[in-house]
């Protein structure tokens, strides 16, 4: 059997091997032709170090450019970046207290690991945030191998994870410099999709354990993927419920998998804390099987209902899909243009983009569809993966941005296919030889891109400078006012508040682009001041609505406080701070 190895040589119980005859097939391969565990983790850090190495292409092609290095390392390629390490700054430096936008250290996964690894190891913060993303990123090729193993085929995991580990879009968003969270955006939900998946074919609730474990952690790691996993979910139940409701472990594991949906908040160690602690007290008490069946499908279905209702999952799916499709002025009150019509990742992609971006090529990406499809006709447990898909296809509408998702699956179903095409070799050798190149072919166009994939830093060194000879004029409580895509590298290297940034860009981007581009300097200067203290005043509210009244029965004309903000005798408010 071509891309074939050993499946028992992970398993310790008898429990552990009632595997499906439905899930696996062609497990009678020669001895000669097995991976052992041995041989499977040798694999898994081949590929590992594969995603590495082609990462530091970028370091490679970048090293000998002093103007993109500050304090002796290359600086990050991602303004997002800067956001994260802001919050590292402030756990490990007491920087930017004044600053009510910087995250905290339990606020964002990222942020904690940082904070943690810059204390742990003799690394600089600079270091740290440039290395991590390769270094976490390249982790995806574990649950791509263990899920290949699940059905005996180790060989076919480690060649899908050479390709999915360093595909297009993945790449792009993971790569060195590319200090994010997308660094675990599907490197994440493809530890989840393992558990998920193992649940359905050992039947071990311990599997189901896992993967509730790991959807419960998974907002912390990656929040914008909340309505992924919310959907893959519902997935698993109707799977679950559909192919295996006679099975014993069923309803039990959509407990524990229904348990980890439950949104009981975030940003709060604690809540991590209880609820992984609740998983393991509820697996103790299903694993004495004191509830009989039907309690226990009543207690999943509870649990299913209240996970919709808290959770506003549909709510939730509908906001992200209307948040990157909808892209027009509000209906209501003032008309300010959306954001999302001035930025590239979020707008619509032709087909060419999208199928690069998840296979490299139009041929790679339409040989991973039919994959797929092979796939779950011959594997029916690859239908949890549909989220991933459906999301990676969505990209065609919603933005180039939801690519990422799709690319570790198209990855596997591609070299899946190619694994079928193997089987109808007389010759084994010649069926592995062209499972082989086949994969290098898919893989050499990725490979061409990372090459010429030459993004800068953010900033260069001149700039960074800069803004070091602010932060040493200026205190933490001033603003520096700036074009939104430069709010968190200001934070980072002056110190100071923006009042629009990153993840702040609402209607106050009028403010700024008033004061940028207007040529009256009194107008720039008045409305620097009553923008920044009206801001710190209403406690942080957005300045515009404030201002003017937006959508309030005594609505202020913006060009007429604009024109009285022209005038030298227009009485400011008390300055509280510099700008």
């Amino acid at each position: 059997m071509v891309c074939a190895g050993t499946l028992w040589g992970q398993y310790r119980t008898a429990e552990d091997k009632r595997i499906s005859l439905q899930e696996v097939t062609m497990n009678n391969t020669p001895n000669k032709y097995q991976v052992t565990t041995g041989q499977m983790i040798g694999l898994m850090l081949i590929a590992y170090l594969f995603s590495f190495a082609i990462r530091l292409i970028w370091v490679y092609q970048f090293k000998d450019n002093p103007n993109f290095y500050w304090d002796g390392q290359l600086m990050i390629n991602t303004n997002d970046g800067y956001f994260f390490a802001s919050g590292a700054q402030r756990e490990l430096f007491g920087l930017h207290m004044e600053n009510p936008r910087v995250p905290s250290l339990w606020g964002y996964g990222v942020v904690f690991f940082t904070t943690l690894f810059a204390k742990i190891t003799p690394f600089s913060l600079e270091t740290i945030i440039l290395y991590m993303p390769a270094v976490v990123s390249s982790l995806v090729v574990v649950p791509i191998i263990l899920i290949a193993r699940l059905y005996g085929k180790t060989l076919w995991g480690f060649l899908a994870a050479l390709l999915g580990s360093i595909a297009w879009s993945y790449y792009n968003r993971t790569m060195t410099g590319y200090y994010d969270t997308d660094m675990f955006s599907a490197m994440a939900p493809m530890f989840i999709l393992y558990f998920l998946i193992k649940s359905t074919i050992d039947f071990n609730l311990r599997s189901a354990l896992y993967a509730a474990i790991a959807i419960a952690v998974y907002p912390f790691l990656y929040d914008q993927g909340q309505a992924i996993v919310y959907a893959m979910g519902i997935i698993y139940g109707m799977y679950m419920v559909w192919y295996h409701r006679n099975e014993e472990t069923t309803y039990a594991s959509l407990i524990l998998v229904f348990l980890a949906l439950m949104p009981l908040g975030a940003g709060k160690p604690l809540t991590y804390i209880v609820q992984i602690v609740l998983l393991f007290a509820v697996f103790a008490i299903l694993k004495k099987e004191i509830l009989k069946e039907k309690q226990l499908m009543v207690v999943s279905g509870v649990l299913f209902i209240l996970f919709l209702i808290l959770g506003d999952v549909f709510g939730l799916i509908w906001h992200k899909i209307f948040s990157y499709v909808v892209t027009g002025t509000s209906e209501t009150g003032l008309h300010f243009y959306a954001v999302n019509q001035t930025v590239r990742e979020a707008g619509k992609i032709p087909f060419s983009t999208f199928a690069n971006r998840i296979s490299g090529s139009q041929i790679g990406v339409m040989l991973s569809l039919i994959g797929y499809i092979v796939l779950v006709i011959r594997h029916r447990a690859f239908l949890l993966a549909l989220p991933l898909v459906g999301i990676g296809i969505f990209a065609l509408w919603g933005g180039l941005r939801f690519t990422v998702y799709a690319v570790p699956i198209a990855a596997m179903s591609a070299v899946y296919l190619f694994c079928v095409a193997g089987e109808y070799f007389k010759d084994r050798r010649a069926g592995y030889a062209f499972v082989v190149v086949a994969t290098a072919a898919m893989l050499y166009p990725n490979i061409m891109h990372i090459i010429d994939y030459k993004v800068p830093t953010v900033l260069n060194k001149a700039e960074v400078e800069d803004l070091v000879k602010l932060n040493k004029i200026a205190k933490s409580k001033d603003y520096t006012l700036s074009w939104w895509d430069y709010g968190y590298p200001i934070w980072y290297y002056s110190d100071t508040s923006t009042l629009i940034d990153g993840g702040k860009h609402d209607n106050d981007n009028f403010i700024i682009s008033k004061i940028l581009q207007t040529d009256s300097p009194q107008l720039a200067a008045n409305l620097a001041r009553v923008a920044v203290e009206t801001y710190v005043d209403s406690n942080y509210s957005v300045v515009t609505n404030t201002l003017f009244r937006n959508r309030k029965k005594d609505q202020i004309d913006p060009n007429e406080l604009l024109a009285k903000l022209k005038n030298n005798a227009y009485p400011l408010p008390e300055k509280t701070r510099d700008i």
